[in-house]
């Protein structure tokens, strides 16, 4: 199982990746939600000259669930900086599994 570590305390998020295309150019399409939703387009990726890498995001299964904070912040009524500010790291933990990905 593929697990992408995305910050300092240990969380990780999960991915599937269909792997390199033989070949020295290829289009790589990174896909953030749930894998389950992205597994079938897979096997087609290769024979199109696309790589797929298909993210889980926190509380999806596998990747790391969200904190009790992180919860609170999301709850209804919650304040909109709170909000936002969840939002905000949620966007930085995808660029750090981009940048990670990148590095491997």
């Amino acid at each position: 199982m593929p697990l992408a570590p995305v910050k300092e305390e240990g969380a990780q998020l999960y991915y599937e990746d269909s792997g390199p295309v033989e070949g020295v150019h290829y289009t790589t399409l990174v896909l953030v939600h749930g894998t389950a939703i992205f597994h079938p387009m897979m096997p087609f990726a290769e024979p199109n000259g696309l790589r797929i890498v298909a993210v889980n995001r926190r509380n999806y299964p596998v990747s790391t669930a969200d904190t009790a904070e992180d919860l609170l912040a999301i709850a209804k009524g919650s304040p909109a900086e709170t909000q936002s500010a969840f939002l905000a790291r949620q966007g930085l933990e995808i660029a750090e599994f981009l940048s990670w990905f990148i590095e491997m």
